[in-house]
């Protein structure tokens, strides 16, 4: 058997000591990952963003510090600076989560998987992270929808009678002065755009013999829905079928729904 001299024994030793710290050394050493944050439109760095790691019940674990870089000057004199992040990992495959955002930008999460780690390979570059402009954000303001206050129906004028500001027991002599076009008299008469009203109907009937005045003292404005005004026939002409009769300029009060009946059954027509 081939002896060796104690010296090259020792020497021969120390090697296998020291190969088997190196492997254990590359074995250990982590793995570092470096990403960058830019924005999605012109692709700039945001050296203001945040990042943190998140574990594996969905929470915040660590923060990850975002660092920057002067860039080397480009060919048209511009110099941009690097938003760059670097986290160290183990030499194993895994997989990472990430919270980054910025002020004025969209948060989100990226997730990144290692896998594959070679012998020699000591960094690895995340593919570049992109944030999103976050949606610009109004003050609350409050919105007072404005109602139209009349409109046309072929011939017919319509005016809605809950456009109109009234004081609270307010009756309809009060409404129909506020109409556009409209002029009321003391004595009832009633002109549109300066042409006599020659009928003023309830619900499309007439009201006292057609006193206006009384029609127009004792109806609440409140309980009116709209105010049509037509050229139109009598209701004697409708029922005689005299369709050869003048049209005369006619005010049809509307009622809403829940006031009709009431005054239908107990006024004389």
């Amino acid at each position: 058997m081939k002896t060796y001299p104690l010296h090259t024994a020792r020497l021969f030793i120390l090697l296998i000591v020291s190969l088997v710290a190196v492997m254990a050394f590359a074995e250990e050493k982590p793995l570092t990952l470096y990403g960058r944050i830019k924005e999605s439109v012109f692709k700039n760095d945001l050296p203001e963003a945040w990042v943190y790691t998140i574990d594996e019940n969905g929470n915040r674990k660590d923060s990850l510090t975002v660092w920057n870089k002067s860039n080397s000057m480009f060919s048209d004199g511009v110099i941009n600076d690097f938003a760059r992040i670097s986290f160290l990992v183990e030499r194993k495959d895994s997989v990472y989560v990430f919270e980054v955002g910025c002020e004025g930008y969209t948060p989100r999460t990226v997730v990144y998987k290692v896998e594959n780690v070679g012998d020699r390979e000591d960094t690895r570059n995340i593919p570049d992270i992109y944030l999103d402009r976050a949606p610009h954000k109004l003050r609350e303001v409050e919105v007072t929808a404005s109602k139209i206050k009349f409109y046309h129906r072929g011939d017919t004028i319509v005016y809605n009678a809950d456009a109109f500001q009234l004081a609270e027991g307010s009756m309809l002599d009060a409404l129909i002065s506020q109409l556009p076009g409209v002029e009321l008299s003391d004595n009832g008469r009633i002109t549109v755009n300066g042409e006599f009203v020659e009928s003023l109907l309830l619900n499309g009937k007439h009201f006292f013999d057609g006193n206006n005045n009384i029609m127009l003292q004792n109806i609440g404005a409140y309980t009116v829905k709209n105010v049509e005004v037509y050229r139109g026939h009598s209701m004697m002409e409708k029922f005689h079928d005299n369709v050869n009769a003048p049209k005369r300029l006619t005010m049809d009060v509307k009622l809403k729904k829940g006031y009709s009946i009431g005054w239908i059954a107990n006024a004389p027509f």
